[in-house]
């Protein structure tokens, strides 16, 4: 996932000249649930690494894009504490879902946790 994330940000100047920031946005949420979706519902192991390649892919243009409109959203003097802030706010939804993801599946199962 790692791998094509960065593949992702890599050719995301290229994609900005194609796609709106709006149209970008669709496109990612798009191809990451469609990842999410290909994890989830595996029965196989090829495509587990196949939906987390798309994830990665799905993924890679969401920060780059926040924090570009974060800075033109914010006045200029409170810069660095706008992106601060949306910065915090994106990242702790590392630390955070993996926990609620694990917790979800204790109770229900790990597949419907993904789709929760």
């Amino acid at each position: 996932m790692w791998l094509w994330f960065g593949a992702g940000r890599f050719s995301l100047n290229y994609t900005y000249s194609l796609f709106s920031e709006k149209m970008l946005f669709i496109l990612a949420a798009t191809i990451t649930t469609i990842g999410f979706f290909l994890v989830s519902l595996s029965t196989n192991c090829p495509t587990v690494p196949l939906g987390f390649v798309i994830i990665g892919l799905g993924l890679s243009s969401d920060m780059p894009t926040i924090l570009s409109k974060t800075s033109q959203t914010a006045p200029v003097e409170q810069h660095s504490t706008a992106i601060g802030t949306v910065s915090t706010i994106a990242y702790s939804g590392r630390i955070i879902s993996p926990i609620l993801i694990g917790s979800i599946a204790t109770v229900i199962s790990l597949k419907l946790s993904w789709i929760v």
